[in-house]
């Protein structure tokens, strides 16, 4: 048996599968911001200006995060045809920039040199994978843009499926010497760098006596997709969602969990030729264990607060966003959502968390309320979450955090 690890980039100082990522602008310190975006995944570029002319050194830790246990590899049959969602046993992302937003999407882009991240199936949960450090000038934002280069490397060794990768590619069969190969998704993405974009719970202001605090959680569970013919895989680049997930906290980061109708974490045959975990949700939490983020491509993306001024100048990617995410006393993941622009609120959904791995759950929606309730007095339904009739219903189990 052997733990499989997410990973968490932490971003401090003295140490999205998303639908709407969108190719960025070359980063410069100090330059402009980018704008809109829903989800864990924004647009690049756009905004102007922003920041104050102070720089503060901060850095970018990597921690591995989320685990699950899998069962041990032995050869089996050749995989059924189709499209299928991989785990990769190891795989490299290479983060190029951070960028800064105020509210309304202006601020600076600020360089990450050399950052290059490794996550591997067998890091135990917390350990620490890399240190990037960078400067920022002084200034107060409310969203984080994080770059990244649309060429992965993925190593896959599946000897139960029958595939496999070598540094030529993606292979059906035993080869030589498993090792890293190339999955460029630039053609899908349209650029070789996008960013993925995050609403943060609250305002941060970054000075000498208070530098970024910020946390950064990234995971390849069920991100690289590959089509199996006759035996013969190869990777699917038409995706439109990067290999690595992210999403930014400034407010500390706790568990991820990812929640699957496969049942599995495990490479598995997706139940249709373009399905990319459709289906699924993500959350993620606080370190007092609060939802700060939950993502389900069937929904969209919601959060604890959203910045509703800089989803005005976002459309379309900040109109399907949602907000007053919160986990009530009965253990109720809920939050309001916007489906449509301009944004309005008018999406009820939940989630019945769990806390063990295989348990079952189930992801519920009302959509068209004429009459959203407002948040508690925390700006979220953390109080009670509001009754609901369900006309949208997704079965799922929770499979790693």
């Amino acid at each position: 048996m052997f733990r499989t690890a997410c990973v968490l980039l932490v971003l401090g100082a003295g140490c999205s599968d998303d639908p709407n990522t969108d190719t960025g602008g070359a980063p410069t310190t100090g330059g402009a911001g980018g704008s809109g975006g829903d989800g864990a995944s924004g647009g690049a570029g756009g905004g102007t200006g922003g920041g104050g002319g102070n720089l503060v050194p901060g850095s970018a830790r990597f921690l591995a995060g989320a685990t699950f246990e899998s069962a041990p590899m032995a050869f089996g049959a050749p995989p059924p045809n189709g499209h299928w969602a991989f785990t990769p046993n190891r795989g490299r992302a290479t983060f190029t920039a951070l960028r800064f937003h105020d509210g309304t999407g202006n601020g600076p882009v600020v360089t990450l040199t050399d950052c290059t991240v490794t996550f591997d199936r067998d890091t135990a949960s917390g350990a620490e994978l890399l240190d990037c450090p960078f400067e920022v000038p002084a200034g107060t934002y409310s969203v984080v843009g994080l770059d990244i280069d649309y060429a992965f490397e993925v190593l896959i060794d599946d000897p139960v499926n029958g595939v496999f990768t070598e540094t030529s590619g993606i292979v059906g069969a035993p080869p030589a010497k498993v090792g890293f190969a190339t999955m460029d998704l630039t053609v899908a993405q349209g650029g070789p760098v996008g960013t993925q974009q995050s609403f943060l719970a609250s305002p941060v202001t970054v000075s000498e006596e208070s530098p970024p605090q910020l946390e950064i959680a990234a995971d390849m569970v069920h991100t690289v997709f590959v089509n199996i013919a006759g035996g013969t895989p190869s990777f699917d680049v038409s995706t439109p969602n990067p290999a690595v997930w992210t999403f930014a906290s400034a407010s500390g980061l706790g568990r991820v969990q990812f929640y699957s109708p496969s049942n599995t974490a495990e490479n598995v045959l997706m139940p249709g030729p373009t399905d990319n975990e459709s289906q699924s949700a993500r959350i993620l939490y606080d370190a007092s264990d609060a939802p700060l983020y939950v993502f389900a491509p069937s929904v969209g993306a919601a959060y604890n607060a959203v910045p509703e001024d800089f989803l005005a100048g976002s459309e379309p990617n900040g109109c399907t966003t949602g907000t007053y995410l919160g986990k009530d006393p009965d253990g109720i993941v809920c939050w309001a959502q916007s489906t449509d622009c301009p944004f309005a609120l008018d999406t009820l959904c939940q989630i019945q968390a769990t806390d063990t791995i295989g348990a079952a759950a189930v992801l519920e929606c009302q959509h068209d309320v004429a009459n959203i309730p407002p948040p508690g007095a925390d700006g979220t339904y953390a109080s009670g979450c509001p009754t609901m009739t369900p006309d949208q219903t997704i079965n799922f189990s929770l499979v790693a955090q």
